[in-house]
Order: C-alpha cells, then structure tokens, then sequence
C-alpha cells in the first residue's frame, strides 16, 4: 500500500485510537458519537495515509497489526501536545470552550457533581459538560480506557496510571423510616445493628466495601447482621427502608430530600468512623484537554461539604 501525500487530522488520530482502546468498531462509534460506517471510512483514511494496515479485522473484535501499535504510540503524544496547546493558549487567554466527559460513581454522580458541574458552568459557559454514572469500578475503568476525562469514585483505583486526589468528604449513616424506633436516637452503636433487619448495597459498591472494612475493624462481620435483602442502587434502598423493610447505611448525602419530607431519618453510628473521601482520578497517560484542566481545577477548590 503506497502512503499518500495528504496528512490525517486529530479527528482521525481520535477515532484510530478509539478502535484501539475499545477493541471495535460499534463501540468506538458509540464512545465518539459517530456512524460504525464514519468509524470505518476514518480508520481507512489514516491506513490509506501511512501505506500500511493499522487494523486486523480478522475475528469478532478488531486488534492493531504491530504498524497499528506504533502508530497508536505516537497518535496518543501527538493527541496529547494537541490537548496541551489548546490548554495553554486557553489559559494564556482565559477563555476556555470545549468539552469534558466527567464519570462519577454512584454517590458522588448522582449527589455531588451535579452541584458542582452547574457552579462550574457559571463560571466557564463556553464548556459542555457530559457526565456519566456508575458503579466505581466501572467508572475507574471508563477512565482507563479513555471513555471519559475525568472521574470521581468512592475508592482509590488499582495500578500505576491514576493520578488521584481526595476532594468532598461524606458520612455514612443509620438510615430508618421516620416511624421507626431508631429513628428517635441521637445516635447507634454499631452492636445495635446487628439485632436490626438490614438491607444491603449490592457486592461491588465501594460504599459496601467502605462500609465493611469499618465494622469489621470494630469486630463486626456481615454475617452479625440481619440482613433481609441486597439491592442495587441507593435509590432502591431508600425506597425499602421507606416501605419499612429494614434499615440501612447510606449516604447521609442521600437522604436529604427524604429527611426534609419526612420520610426518612438518618441517626450518625456511635463507635466508628463512618466518615470517607472521594478521589478525583485522571489517567496520566492522557494530557487534558483545557476544558478538562479547568474543571479538574475548579473541582479540587470546590469543597463546600
């Protein structure tokens, strides 16, 4: 294959490492927001361009040829000196526009950043912000793999590639329905759980780790408790305690529009330290684009809670 003379752009470069990272064509399609066809014709465009094939196609997923893998190397610094200059000439300007893909897990998505992507918008309207939510390791992953910029998680991710900060802290609490004995403490000892029926995050949650470890440092293992059901999701735990299934340890970030109805009761646990930080996590390989340095600045001095 003849390379030609005409040079591919970022674009192209973004797509090509795409396919790698993900190891298809649909799921880069799906990452970028474009057409499996767009993908395609992208990823033959670049083969065109450097005379070689990048891509085996052979097989159900796509892997690179050794060319391919050579190529994606230097597609990523190139990539990366694009991110930088964009950074600084944005920061020299103080104008910032763009995008950023920001993960969040389950607690910290669903009741932390979308306080804290709207104080920022205030502040930088010429940046979108996208935000997607999961469990941790799920979103620890959708960072590795370059599915999202940024990400804050309720554990600290495994491996050498994370940068890591703590930032907002949370506190985990005895959760009832307003009409239960519990209810009425000021606080619980972790001894009185264990006579209590009690509903479970999912295995895997981060808080359900977190959760754990503390009672079990405090001499307390799963199998002390009364535990009636696992659910996943804090939503559908607030929803049990609420219908009187049992009580739970949540979030006391969770619960606040339940407790200003009067719906649920959250009572701190006497005897432990029931309190965690979440990290903001970054994979170094990647430069930032200035959208997501300005967010990752304003979130590490955003710590209202």
């Amino acid at each position: 294959m003849k390379p030609e003379k005409t040079s591919y752009d970022f674009h192209q470069l973004e797509v090509f490492c795409g396919v790698v990272e993900t190891g298809s064509f649909s799921a880069a399609a799906a990452r970028l927001g474009l057409t499996q066809p767009t993908v395609s014709a992208h990823i033959m465009a670049v083969e065109k361009n450097t005379g070689v094939s990048l891509i085996d196609r052979k097989g159900r997923n796509v892997q690179p040829t050794a060319a391919g893998r050579v190529f994606y190397n230097h597609a990523l610094k190139m990539l990366a000196m694009k991110n930088e200059a964009d950074r600084s000439i944005g920061m020299l300007a103080d104008i910032v526009t763009g995008s950023v893909v920001i993960g969040g897990s389950n607690i910290p998505g669903t009741y932390f950043l979308p306080r804290s992507i709207a104080a920022f918008r205030k502040e930088r309207p010429g940046v979108a912000v996208s935000l997607k939510v999961g469990g941790s390791q799920e979103v620890i992953e959708m960072a590795d793999s370059g599915e999202v910029d940024l990400a804050v998680v309720g554990k600290v991710p495994t491996g050498k590639n994370f940068e890591c900060h703590e930032i907002w802290g949370d506190e985990l609490v005895l959760v009832a329905h307003q009409g239960h004995p519990r209810a009425a403490d000021v606080a619980v000892s972790i001894r009185a759980l264990a006579v209590e029926p009690f509903i479970m995050r999912e295995k895997g949650s981060a808080m359900r780790e977190f959760m754990e470890k503390t009672l079990a440092d405090k001499g307390v293992k799963l199998k002390d408790l009364n535990i009636v059901c696992e659910l996943g999701g804090t939503e559908s735990v607030k929803q049990a305690v609420i219908a009187g299934a049992g009580v739970a340890i949540l979030s006391s970030r969770a619960i606040e529009a339940e407790e200003r109805a009067g719906f649920l009761k959250g009572v701190p646990i006497r005897g432990a330290n029931m309190r965690r930080r979440f990290m903001l996590i970054r994979d170094k390989r990647r430069a930032l684009s200035a959208a997501a340095e300005a967010f990752h600045s304003f979130v590490l001095g955003d710590n209202p809670y």
